[in-house]
């Protein structure tokens, strides 16, 4: 399965300009020109807010659902890469969506990357 979602994430990747959430794509498709590869992450609290809130989870199954949810994404991260899932160094921008909520993150987010995006076309 790896290797065929590998195939489609390359597949997007050159066609057009894309965002994947996870599936190792930071990894897939780090030798690639304007890649920016973004880690966001929040502690436990929010987390169990949005569980609750988006996700309709019983508050108090919640925290452990997370856990699991997490550990799995860190198994797979590992496996297929050989690196670690929350090692902040694998990626261009770190950001704690508690500081600003995931709307303003997102947003955030996006104005990092445009602004990396006009500098290195700007650099050609």
């Amino acid at each position: 399965m790896f290797i065929k979602e590998t195939q489609i994430i390359e597949e997007i990747a050159d066609k057009e300009s894309c965002v994947i959430i996870g599936r190792c794509a930071d990894y897939i498709l780090e030798n690639r020109e304007n890649l920016v590869k973004v880690f966001v992450y929040s502690g436990m609290e929010d987390k169990i807010k949005r569980a609750v809130t988006y996700y309709g989870l019983d508050k108090s199954k919640a925290e452990k659902e997370i856990r699991r949810s997490d550990k799995e994404r860190a198994i797979h991260y590992r496996h297929y890469t050989n690196r670690d899932w929350s090692n902040k160094s694998n990626y261009d921008i770190c950001i704690n969506s508690d500081f600003l909520g995931v709307e303003r993150t997102a947003e955030l987010v996006c104005t990092m990357i445009k602004e990396r995006l006009n500098i290195s076309e700007k650099e050609r």
